[in-house]
């Protein structure tokens, strides 16, 4: 999914149905953008997305599809490519641009969860997409069901919380993005979330390997719990 070579990419922006809605004239040349490793090039059959650093964890997204690329094949490559840039990588915030007459770069837009921003730009963060996100959700929700058996097997004098599906979002990202070697990411975000909605703040033990005190329990890597308190 991630790549370094412009080749493909390139083909599609310089397509006659393409091309028209970038910016510039003549032929267009990707290469410098998509071989540097700051910013994130993802390819997929027929096309793919390029997100140009912004600095500050924000990317710029340019979608490059060729115009017969349509439907659920791009959406499930559209939710791979989410899932990867927001747990795999420092992303943030997205940005991008949206001609008026672009149908095409609108729809997937939308269905990605970009919200209008200003003029033509539009935005989705990270705490949006993550209280949409049905992984997140699965995820938080399993772990959230070992913690409790765990805790009942070692008798916990320690509340169970009751079912929260922005808590078990929130919680299912971290555990992601520690599963995916981004743990100070997923302390981060979580912890953010954390002192608005008041649960307690999790603290980071170690990156390699992943560990993670979240008062609780001490958990490892892929969620293993370490220490059930």
């Amino acid at each position: 999914m991630r790549t370094l070579d412009p080749t493909l990419l390139n083909e599609v922006a310089n397509h006659p149905k393409v091309r028209p809605w970038l910016k510039g004239e003549g032929e267009v040349d990707l290469s410098a953008l998509i071989c540097d490793p700051a910013n994130i090039a993802l390819q997929f059959e027929g096309g793919g997305w390029v997100l140009r650093s912004l600095g500050a964890c924000q990317y710029e997204v340019h979608s490059l599809f060729l115009p017969e690329v349509r439907g659920a094949k791009v959406r499930d490559n559209l939710k791979e490519a989410l899932e990867y840039v927001f747990l795999q990588t420092d992303a943030v915030k997205l940005v991008t641009q949206l001609p008026a007459g672009n149908v095409a770069a609108r729809a997937l837009a939308r269905i990605a969860g970009f919200r209008l921003w200003f003029g033509e730009y539009h935005v989705l963060c990270i705490e949006d997409w993550i209280q949409a996100s049905d992984a997140c959700l699965q995820a938080g929700q399993q772990f959230h069901e070992k913690l409790e058996a765990a805790k009942l097997k070692v008798g916990s004098a320690l509340v169970v919380h009751e079912d929260d599906d922005a808590h078990d979002r929130a919680a299912g990202a971290a555990f992601l993005m520690g599963n995916a070697g981004n743990v100070a990411k997923g302390v981060w975000h979580y912890n953010q979330w954390a002192a608005v909605s008041g649960y307690a703040q999790v603290s980071l033990l170690s990156v390699n390997p992943p560990m993670m005190d979240i008062v609780d329990a001490v958990i490892g890597s892929d969620g293993e719990i370490l220490l059930c308190r």
